[in-house]
């Protein structure tokens, strides 16, 4: 007997149930309207700040009811988190990786610096939303929940845990 791979035991699409390509559809559409909405919102907070992009202005942005977007986000903390998260992740995980390979502690600090200024010269516009979230805290504009804070956190370790 031998051992089949995943791949192996995974339906192509064509040998897919209906329901299971059905189900694949739906996930996609789903992805491509959240993946929209951010956008939307992104786009409106780069042209006229944060209060520009209530949910009433990004439905408008993309033709959509306001309820609809509900199905996607809960609120529009809800959005603005995930659209800061997203401007986190990728930095994050690059910094990580930049400050594995220094040698000592100072050559990581450099790394955090470096590798910072360096992702995101090119993309100041990330670089803003991305530290958005801070600044909407500290100004009471949006209230991120326990939830959304435990997401961000290893991010931050990821970002500074190495320099240390």
């Amino acid at each position: 007997m031998t051992a089949r791979s995943a791949a192996e035991d995974t339906p192509s699409p064509a040998e897919a149930t209906p329901d299971a390509r059905k189900q694949d559809r739906r996930a996609r559409r789903h992805s491509q309207a959240r993946e929209e909405i951010l956008e939307a919102a992104r786009g409106l907070i780069l042209r006229g700040g944060i209060p520009t992009a209530t949910l009433e202005a990004v439905a408008k942005e993309i033709g959509v009811s306001k309820a609809a977007l509900y199905y996607y986000f809960p609120s529009k903390d809800a959005l603005l988190f995930e659209l800061t998260y997203e401007a986190l992740v990728g930095h994050a995980h690059a910094v990580e990786e930049a400050v594995e390979a220094a040698p000592d502690g100072a050559a990581a600090l450099g790394a955090v610096v470096r590798e910072t200024v360096g992702s995101f010269a090119p993309r100041l516009d990330d670089f803003r939303l991305a530290f958005l979230h801070g600044q909407l805290a500290a100004r009471g504009a949006v209230h991120f929940d326990a939830e959304q804070m435990a997401r961000i956190r290893p991010l931050n370790t990821l970002v500074l845990g190495g320099a240390t």
